[in-house]
C-alpha cells in the first residue's frame, strides 16, 4: 500500500482543501496542535511584541475579538469531516516515542525503531513574553 504525506501549515483556514481531502477514500489527518495559551501568547508577541506592562491590556482586547480564537472552529470542523480519520496530537507530545506509536497504528504503517529519536525543528525554545509563567492569566487564556 502506498502512503503520500501532506504538509499543510494552513488547511484548518482552507474549506476547500478539507472539502477535496474530504473526498479520498481512507485519508488520514493528523493535526499538531500547540497548547492554546501557548498560541495565544505567540500570536500576541508576533503581532504586537508588547511590553510586559501592555500585555494584559492586548490580551483584554483580543480576547475579545472572536476573529482571533477562531481556531477551535476550524478544528470542530476538521473532526466533523473527518471523525475518525483525524488524529490530533499536542506538539508538547512530539518528542515522546508513544507519541509516533499512535501515529504508527493510526496511518497503518510499522512501528518506528526503538532506537529512533525524533527531533524537534523550528522552535525558538524561548519565551516570548511572561503569559505562560503566570497560572491565573493561563487559566484565563
Amino acid at each position: 500500500v502506498k502512503r503520500l504525506g501532506i504538509y499543510q501549515p494552513v488547511m484548518w483556514s482552507e474549506e476547500a482543501m478539507e472539502h477535496v481531502l474530504s473526498l479520498i477514500p481512507d485519508v488520514r489527518v493528523i493535526v499538531a496542535v500547540c497548547d492554546p495559551a501557548d498560541r495565544f501568547e505567540r500570536k500576541l508577541h508576533l503581532e504586537n511584541e508588547p511590553s510586559e506592562d501592555e500585555l494584559q491590556e492586548k490580551m483584554l482586547k483580543k480576547v475579545q475579538d472572536q476573529k482571533y480564537l477562531y481556531f477551535g472552529a476550524a478544528l470542530a470542523s476538521l473532526r466533523n469531516t473527518f471523525g475518525e480519520r483525524m488524529l490530533l496530537v499536542e506538539k508538547d507530545n512530539l518528542d515522546r516515542p508513544q507519541t509516533y506509536e499512535r501515529l504508527a497504528s493510526f496511518l497503518d504503517v510499522r512501528p518506528f525503531p526503538a532506537h529512533a529519536r525524533p527531533r524537534r525543528y523550528n522552535s525558538r525554545g524561548l519565551r516570548r513574553t511572561s503569559l505562560c509563567s503566570q497560572p491565573p492569566l493561563v487559566e484565563w487564556v
